[in-house]
């Protein structure tokens, strides 16, 4: 996993918690996540960011999966998804055509509202992971 820039006008999984964009995923040429923070990351984001971040196995896979970029796709299609965001946690959302593009191509405004939004400094999301696992919060 890198922490940098990701365009959010582009194929994207989401990280969202009550109707609000925590995080950016996208796929790197070579299978890796490049992630992006806008908002303090929770317990379950870190989780789920490190979790489809994990270390491929010695073939490149990851969870039976091509690369972690397609491990994180599959992980935003499940209903567990759903009802988190039904519970109102933090979940996994997957953009097609980017972030406020509908899967039919119409604009949500409330979402299409993010495409501009300015990434919090790597380092700063480098540090809400390294204290969350100094915490014994990745064991």
């Amino acid at each position: 996993m890198r922490l940098g820039p990701v365009d959010l006008g582009t194929r994207i999984v989401t990280v969202q918690r009550r109707h609000r964009l925590i995080a950016a995923v996208t796929g790197a040429a070579d299978g890796r996540l490049v992630v992006s923070a806008f908002q303090p990351l929770d317990a379950r984001a870190i989780r789920m960011l490190t979790g489809c971040g994990v270390k491929p196995a010695p073939d490149g896979t990851v969870c039976l999966r091509p690369n972690n970029w397609e491990y994180t796709l599959d992980a935003s299609a499940g209903m567990g998804q759903v009802y988190a965001a039904d519970r109102g946690e933090t979940y996994l959302s997957y953009w097609e055509f980017g972030i406020g593009v509908s899967a039919n191509g119409d604009t949500l405004p409330d979402w299409r509202c993010y495409r501009d939004a300015v990434p919090w400094p790597a380092s700063l999301l480098a540090a809400q992971i390294a204290v969350h696992a100094a915490h014994g919060g990745l064991g």
